[in-house]
């Protein structure tokens, strides 16, 4: 495994936009994993935060609004995002809730 990817979905703000293709990279240590040679300098695996603003309506909940976006299939990254596994680490109260699986017929699952 190259890289692991986590994705920060905010809800969009009229005033002020989200910035375009903001990422970072962490490295959170030791991994079970393991770590990818090339990651020179890590001590485990490599992690893509990366972070994006979506349409959310005042009534939705943010699984909902995660949802409707990856369905839409409007974006790039949404196309890709929907090929994989989405797992929530954010609220701690549903951290390990797998919320969209493409192996799955009828997402949400």
């Amino acid at each position: 495994m190259k890289d692991l990817d986590v994705w920060a979905f905010l809800a969009e703000h009229p005033a002020r936009p989200f910035p375009y293709r903001r990422r970072g990279v962490q490295d959170f240590g030791p991994s079970r994993f393991g770590r990818h040679p090339n990651d020179i300098g890590f001590q485990g695996q490599c992690v893509d935060i990366i972070g994006r603003s979506i349409r959310r309506d005042p009534d939705q909940s943010p699984t909902a609004s995660v949802l409707e976006w990856l369905r839409s299939g409007k974006t790039e990254s949404a196309k890709l995002i929907s090929q994989r596994p989405v797992i929530v680490i954010h609220p701690e109260s549903d951290r390990g809730r797998v919320i969209w699986d493409p192996n799955v017929a009828g997402n949400p699952i």
